[in-house]
């Protein structure tokens, strides 16, 4: 298999369709600026093997937007159906809007 893997930033959590689970990705390299989020993937997102993995038994994936997240495209080069498969810790760095209110 040609898997390609990447770096991306978690964009939405609740609006995956299908209620699997999944989570909207921007990826690094892949996805720029001039698409829209409504135009991104979804991701499925593997959780451990603790956690049942069928018919709603188990775990939901607990990633916030903003996250940074490592995986990589089943699809290889078509980048079209990304899988993650952890987090990246991360500092975010603040807003205008919290910088200038002060807030931390």
């Amino acid at each position: 298999m040609n898997w390609l893997s990447f770096f991306a930033t978690v964009i939405e959590i609740l609006t995956d369709p299908l209620d699997l689970g999944r989570v909207k990705i921007r990826v690094d390299g892949v996805h720029g600026d001039n698409i829209v989020d409504a135009d991104l993937p979804y991701a499925q997102v593997v959780l451990p093997t603790t956690g049942g993995g069928k018919s709603g038994v188990g775990e939901n994936p607990l990633m916030l937007p903003g996250a940074r997240c490592v995986g990589f495209f089943i699809d290889g080069n078509l980048c079209e159906l990304p899988i993650v498969i952890g987090t990246v810790p991360h500092v975010e760095v603040p807003t205008n809007g919290q910088i200038t209110e002060g807030s931390e």
